[in-house]
């Protein structure tokens, strides 16, 4: 394929792929615009399964809520924000992203993270080492059951949590909270500990629905951890960890006390800063959107966006990236090249001074113009005045005054020596179009003046 053809399918492919995320919307299709507002956890999702209800109860605390659709990397510009991370369905996590809410953490921002199946695992095991934090907490992926009555012969996926441990003040005027298809949190310290199930609980490990001991585990399971940073030592924000991110959905939150603790971690995330400086956002670009949608397109294209300039190893290249492209792809006019008589006679008579010239003014290149302009006065000068030892300043001013004494010696003298300067490189090249056609008409004259 011939390399302008590429060119040409390069920038179409550039151009498709910029413009797409800005057009998708306008387009009257479920895909584009309906089919995001139904995906599990999303703030948009009126449904039972969506967030809708939790965003207006954090609107009417006087919380603004933002959407991330991209990259976990954009948190660095909000400093001292909130992150929630609830329900998360894509398990990768980008480590540059991680680091990122690593330092937005440790600077004082705040995070939740809500998962009941282990799909947030990987952001754990990211992030916990980066903050300093000794032990990894884990999100076990396994079902949590309570008996629903005295005789443990019943059991329930609906939980109810009523252990509350007195450390952490986001608990206060919780009496319970109901869960729904609940995991729970292991390899968190007791003093982490917010909230526990009950004694008879247990966590169904072989997935069969029959307690097996082992590897089935009886009695209290956290649900509910928390980080506070700052006491810690290890920087200024918090972190709040929930194993089921229902409490949080429509169905679940004005059940038992889950719309309270939802505001109360909320309040203990924010430490009191509140309004358009301190957003709570909240990360759908981790929800199971369709790879068809146009948020999660306009995700992908973000994310990398934001992923490639908050990277400090990569910023610095893409500026250099940007001009080699422009310098490499972009289409230049070829520059002239000697003609034979063929292609003289094929073009109409366009010499190699013609194409030349109209190269040099095309790009602005006054100062080779005037050069190229210069030699073939000197040639026209030698063959008008009969100068039979060639082309000098003083013969050819004394030559061209003794054929046409109304020329002006001085300023002929100085069009002669701005050209030499011009030609010997000793005068700057570069120059106007103003400049250039004063001295374009000049020549003209004094070749009509010695005709």
């Amino acid at each position: 394929m011939p390399r302008s053809k590429i060119k040409t399918a390069v920038y179409i492919v550039i151009f498709v792929i910029v413009w797409f995320p800005l057009l998708l919307p306008l387009l009257p299709s479920s895909t584009a615009m309906n089919i995001p507002f139904l995906i599990d956890f999303s703030i948009y999702n009126p449904a039972f399964n969506g967030c809708q209800q939790f965003r207006l109860e954090m609107n009417s605390k006087g919380y603004e809520v933002k959407p991330l659709l991209s990259s976990l990397s954009v948190l660095s510009r909000y400093p001292n924000s909130t992150c929630l991370i609830i329900g998360p369905s894509i398990p990768f996590f980008n480590p540059v992203e991680v680091s990122e809410l690593a330092k937005f953490v440790r600077e004082g921002g705040g995070l939740l993270i809500a998962d009941d199946f282990g799909t947030g695992q990987t952001l754990l095991i990211q992030l916990f080492p980066m903050l300093g934090i000794p032990t990894t907490p884990a999100f076990t992926k396994h079902i949590l059951y309570e008996p629903v009555d005295a005789n443990l012969t019943s059991w329930t996926r609906a939980p109810v949590i009523t252990n509350f441990m007195g450390g952490y003040n986001f608990t206060q005027g919780v009496s319970q909270v109901l869960l729904n298809f609940a995991c729970t949190l292991i390899n968190v310290p007791p003093g982490n500990v917010v909230a526990t199930s009950s004694l008879s609980s247990w966590l169904d490990m072989n997935d069969n629905l029959v307690i097996d001991v082992p590897p089935d585990v009886i009695g209290p399971q956290t649900v509910i951890a928390a980080y506070d940073l700052e006491q810690m030592g290890l920087g200024y924000g918090r972190i709040v960890l929930v194993s089921d991110p229902s409490i949080f959905s429509d169905d679940m939150i004005n059940r038992a006390d889950n719309r309270i603790i939802a505001g109360n971690i909320i309040d203990w995330l924010v430490q009191g800063r509140a309004g358009t400086d301190y957003p709570v956002i909240v990360d759908e670009a981790h929800l199971s959107l369709p790879a068809t949608s146009y948020a999660r397109i306009f995700g992908y294209m973000m994310g990398y966006i934001n992923w490639a300039s908050s990277n400090w190893l990569l910023a610095p290249i893409y500026p250099v990236l940007l001009a080699f492209t422009i310098w490499r792809w972009l289409p230049r006019q070829k520059k002239p090249e000697p003609l034979s008589p063929t292609e003289v006679f094929m073009r109409r008579g366009k010499t190699f001074f013609s194409e030349k010239m109209v190269w040099y003014t095309q790009y602005q290149l006054y100062g080779n113009a005037v050069k190229l302009l210069y030699r073939r006065l000197k040639r026209e000068l030698v063959r008008q005045l009969g100068l039979k030892e060639g082309f000098s300043v003083d013969a050819a001013v004394g030559a061209a005054i003794a054929k046409n004494p109304s020329i002006k010696e001085k300023e002929l003298r100085r069009l002669f020596e701005l050209c030499e300067e011009i030609t010997l490189e000793r005068k700057a090249m570069f120059m106007n179009k103003n400049e250039f056609l004063e001295i374009f008409f000049q020549m003209q004259r004094l070749l009509e003046s010695v005709r």
